[in-house]
């Protein structure tokens, strides 16, 4: 027998007991798992295998356009070979996923993915990786409605494609030039291959950091990466569909310090500054301010479309910029509490649309992040987060009488979440187990959607999504 280890952990939510009672238009499911076992074949051999799987269903009765299923399976097999600072791997990845989103889309798809690298360190802090990698994607996308708003003027080239792939290759160097000078230098090149279409791109990388002593660390970075343009919403099966032959790029860069205090303590702070060109723009399909290609009147009365064709606008170039703070306390034998805070301070910018000043959704201004978990004593731990962001901006188009084209705009109100955890984990004869009751959304709290407005500008209000809670039950094993 291989012996080795086993770790596994499953987690099923049972939300339809509060949501009954607070929110009865609304349906929603869930679950996952995960499983990992490893074994040592020999003294320089491993092997792994990584799975894990989720299903989430939502269902708004009073919106069924807005429903959505989704299910994703993976299963990974590695290989793993280490003599001295010398390591190599292989893997091979398996996965099923289907989404389904509202009554016009429905997707599934089958997908592989090779992949394998060299990594090889020397004296000095000196290190180099090699990575070669491809998925391969089979499955058609069934787009029923052209206006979809999950996924705007998705044309022939995603409905018709069966088959996709993706091939990356990847250099990275770490050199220790002194004491206390470390250049980080990559690059990186993909090809996507998708209904007789084929983009490639190249991306360079380079990261610059100075030790100025052990507790004290500087750091400058910048790069290129590109990508092509997906549905807006990240989700599996869609993530990686290509809906044009045209690929997103930016220019990346930041700088920032981190500091190591002599308790368990630290702190990063950076600022970032991000050029971005070619972003695949969504917000007028989200937000069905375009009639056929032309702008026209959304907020009352019948819709109008202006006389002189205008060519859809989908394609657009902006910033992105703002400052981060990270402060993580992490677990000690000295003290039970451990957790970390978070916030980000970011603008995004794109200039002028149409001829006047735009503001996109994801211009959300303050996000900010606490995790923090008490070890109340032995076996048992409770755990709290808090979650805040200010409001995402809605944006209507208008055409007064005279046909001249005009823009409102007003931020949502901020939402904030609370969340708890209470676990258990105790020693077995063959492991340990640890039981989990947790509950997210605990003051029920309603996110902000977008504004319903009639009549003229200024005679919205907030439009929210019902409150959604979400009480799980997790268990989790390791051998």
């Amino acid at each position: 027998a291989l012996g080795g280890s086993v770790a596994g952990a499953v987690r099923i939510g049972y939300p339809a007991l509060v949501l009954s009672l607070v929110s009865p238009e609304v349906d929603l499911a869930y679950w996952d798992y995960q499983l990992r076992y490893a074994a040592a074949l020999s003294s320089t051999e491993r092997v792994e295998l990584v799975a894990l799987g989720s299903h989430d269903a939502l269902q708004i009765r009073s919106a069924p356009e807005d429903s959505l299923a989704l299910t994703f399976h993976r299963l990974e097999g590695r290989y793993l070979w280490q003599r001295g600072r010398t390591c190599v791997g292989t893997a091979m990845l398996a996965g099923w996923e289907q989404a389904a989103l509202g009554p016009e889309i429905a997707l599934a798809t089958t997908r592989l993915g090779p992949r394998m690298w060299l990594e090889r360190g020397w004296d000095g802090g000196h290190r180099l990786r090699v990575s070669l990698d491809m998925q391969a994607m089979f499955g058609r996308l069934d787009h029923q409605a052209a206006g979809s708003v999950w996924l705007p003027n998705a044309a022939g080239l995603a409905s018709g494609a069966r088959a996709r792939s993706v091939w990356g290759a990847q250099l990275e160097l770490g050199l220790r030039l002194t004491r206390g000078l470390e250049v980080l230098a990559g690059v990186r090149s993909d090809v996507w291959l998708q209904a007789g279409q084929l983009m490639a791109a190249v991306d360079p990388r380079l990261r610059l950091v100075a030790h100025v002593s052990e507790a004290l660390r500087l750091h400058v970075a910048g790069g290129t990466t590109h990508q092509p343009a997906v549905a807006f919403v990240p989700l599996p099966g869609l993530s990686d569909l290509p809906l044009s032959s045209a690929l997103q790029r930016a220019l990346q860069s930041e700088a920032g310090v981190t500091w190591d205090a002599a308790l368990p303590l630290r702190l990063e702070l950076q600022a970032f500054v991000h050029r971005y060109r070619h972003l695949a723009f969504t917000d007028l399909a989200v937000l069905d301010d375009v009639c056929n290609g032309r702008l026209h009147d959304t907020i009352g009365g019948r819709p109008v479309c202006r006389s002189d064709s205008m060519p859809a606008i989908d394609r657009v170039d902006g910033y992105a910029y703002g400052a981060e703070m990270f402060v993580r306390l992490a677990p000690s034998a000295a003290s039970r509490l451990s957790g970390f805070a978070s916030y980000t301070l970011a603008f995004a910018d794109l200039g002028k649309v149409a001829g006047l000043r735009y503001t996109p959704q994801w211009d959300v201004r303050h996000i900010a992040n606490v995790v923090l978990q008490w070890r109340v004593s032995a076996g048992w731990s409770a755990g709290v987060r808090g979650f805040v962001r200010s409001g995402k901006t809605h944006g209507e188009f208008l055409l007064d009488a005279q046909q001249q084209l005009g823009r409102f705009e007003q931020r949502l109100p901020w939402f904030a979440r609370l969340d708890l955890e209470v676990a258990y984990s105790w020693p077995t004869s063959w492991g340990r187990m640890r039981f989990a009751l947790e509950w997210i959304n605990l003051t029920l709290a309603r996110e902000p959607a977008d504004l319903e407005c009639d009549g003229a500008p200024g005679m919205c209000r907030v439009r929210y999504l019902p409150p959604i809670a979400l009480p799980n039950l997790a268990l989790r094993a390791e051998l």
